[in-house]
């Protein structure tokens, strides 16, 4: 796959408060997918049969804890790693930090 763009790659500016946004959206998200997963459920003990909707519960939940589990470490090694090669910065008042 080619780059969409030429040349240096531009910074990623990440200030904590967008971090800490981030954070709750991903809580609403994967709280949301866990609601989809129940309704599917649902239908599937409505219709025995249906064996694609149970694949589909099953994959939505799988999605759901794995933003769960990724939602701070994974994100924080992210911004550490791509900090430390200059393409992320993180700002913010606790500048200096590790969270």
């Amino acid at each position: 796959m080619t780059p969409l763009t030429t040349g240096a790659p531009r910074p990623i500016i990440i200030s904590l408060s967008d971090a800490h946004r981030l954070d709750g959206d991903v809580c609403r998200l994967a709280d949301e997918l866990e609601h989809l997963a129940l309704i599917c459920d649902d239908w599937v003990n409505q219709f025995p049969k249906a064996k694609a909707l149970r694949e589909v519960a099953r994959c939505i939940r799988a999605a759901s804890r794995a933003m769960v589990m990724a939602k701070n470490p994974a994100r924080q090694a992210w911004i550490e790693a791509h900090a430390a090669e200059g393409s992320a910065t993180l700002t913010g008042q606790e500048g200096g930090h590790d969270a």
